[in-house]
């Protein structure tokens, strides 16, 4: 019994030892690291590690660029619907600041628009009494002025959520 498992497990090594290996290839058996042997089958003497006798071949010269005649190149500023869509988020970003604030949105005046890249879930505004998820959150700073006062609105990208950061404490707006 003993002797069939031992037989069983030598021929299980022998055949995964074995590759596949393509008809016409020649077996290197030399063992790595090993010199290089004669036809003879002498080894020949080495000063140093054996080098490739074919060099690789330099890379080509990089050409210019050539236009194809008839083809001209089209530029757009932004793809279809961008441009409003950032227009909206301000307008909307307004009106909700002004219905928070009391007054009419056309009191307040853009001062500037900021893509931002916010650490957390809390916008680059966020109360000490809450925890927020920390995931990189693309989005906005939007900042208005009514003439004497600033206001920075932070957003998401989507501007699902606007944040009227008022000396460093948020407030929802909607």
């Amino acid at each position: 019994m003993i002797q069939q498992i031992v037989l069983v497990t030598l021929a299980a090594l022998a055949l995964t030892s074995c590759g596949q290996v393509e008809p016409g290839a020649s077996l290197d058996t030399t063992p790595i690291g090993a010199a290089p042997t004669s036809a003879t089958g002498a080894n020949t003497p080495t000063d140093g590690p054996v080098l490739p006798t074919q060099t690789a071949a330099p890379p080509a010269a990089t050409q210019a660029a050539t236009a194809l005649p008839g083809l001209q190149p089209t530029f757009t500023s932004l793809p279809a619907g961008q441009g409003d869509a950032a227009s909206d988020a301000v307008v909307r970003a307004q009106t909700a600041l002004a219905t928070a604030l009391g007054v009419a949105p056309q009191t307040l005046s853009l001062v500037q628009v900021e893509d931002q890249e916010w650490s957390d879930s809390g916008l680059g505004c966020p109360n000490p009494d809450e925890a927020y998820m920390q995931v990189i959150i693309a989005g906005q700073r939007i900042v208005f002025s009514d003439g004497s006062n600033t206001y920075a609105v932070h957003t998401d990208g989507r501007g699902n959520r606007m944040l009227w950061c008022n000396g460093g404490k948020p407030m929802a707006l909607k």
